[in-house]
């Protein structure tokens, strides 16, 4: 059973080279609910609804800032659109594939153009920077080890990392955690770009790495799409590019276009 599913992971992966590039993102009628946790028990009536009938087509080729209150759903959106969360019921439409409707194996090829920074957390704790970074590279078999290896190394350099990469998360600051999160979503090239508040916690170099960093990648390694949210205005104005607002389960804002402009 287990060579099977490792057969099946290795065919998948392989269909990458079938599957092209990222040309549509959107929501039909999204709903999403999340359970909350009740002392006399678990309750439907009770369970949190993040979403209702929420509908949009996400431009592309674009970065684009996700605004919005707190509690509005900013995270739980960059969550759906990485394919982490999975709508309780509509459909989420890459390209003409309805992604709420595909398994964990259907979805990894589409996935392994997609790079996701988690806002906070997201490493593995038994594990060093290093091999949290070195890890995707090697699990989905994207290249040679020495190859994955200079990768690594050149994303520890870009985010300070290097002198702290043979260290666990919980022996490092949450700066430098932050860091390994953010350096881990570039390190597979993707496609699309989802940062959840990437700047938090991080020096203005850093910050401002991240940001030529988006831009290198968008000339050279093919990103196309980048989605984040941020409270810092002068790394907005940095990236440029367009915001929506999140707001009741609605998505307003791109009648006006270019409303970020670099400085």
């Amino acid at each position: 059973m287990i060579n099977q599913f490792s057969k099946k992971i290795d065919a998948l992966r392989k269909s990458k080279i079938a599957f092209h590039s990222i040309d549509r993102i959107e929501f039909k009628s999204i709903y999403l609910q999340y359970p909350t946790n009740d002392d006399a028990g678990m309750s439907r009536a009770k369970d949190k609804i993040v979403f209702q009938e929420m509908s949009f087509n996400f431009p592309t080729d674009e970065n684009i800032l996700i605004e919005g209150s707190m509690g509005s759903g900013r995270s739980s959106l960059l969550k759906l659109l990485a394919g982490l969360v999975i709508p309780t019921r509509g459909s989420y439409f890459i390209n003409d594939c309805d992604f709420a409707q595909m398994s964990f194996e259907e979805f990894l090829p589409y996935r392994l153009y997609i790079g996701y920074a988690f806002d906070y957390g997201g490493l593995l704790a038994n594990r060093t920077l290093r091999d949290n970074l070195l890890i995707p590279l090697l699990y989905h078999n994207q290249m040679k080890s020495s190859e994955a290896e200079a990768r690594v190394k050149g994303m520890l350099d870009v985010f300070k990392i290097t002198g702290h990469e043979n260290q666990r998360p919980a022996s490092v600051s949450g700066a430098m955690r932050k860091a390994t999160v953010v350096a881990r979503s570039f390190i597979l090239h993707p496609e699309m770009l989802i940062l959840d508040d990437p700047f938090v916690g991080l020096d203005d170099e850093q910050g401002k790495n991240i940001v030529e960093l988006i831009g290198v990648h968008r000339r050279q390694y093919g990103l196309r799409h980048v989605f984040y949210t941020t409270r810092y205005e002068r790394f907005v104005k940095m990236l440029g590019g367009r915001s929506i607002v999140l707001a009741n389960s609605k998505i307003t804002g791109l009648e006006k276009e270019d409303v970020r402009r670099p400085a």
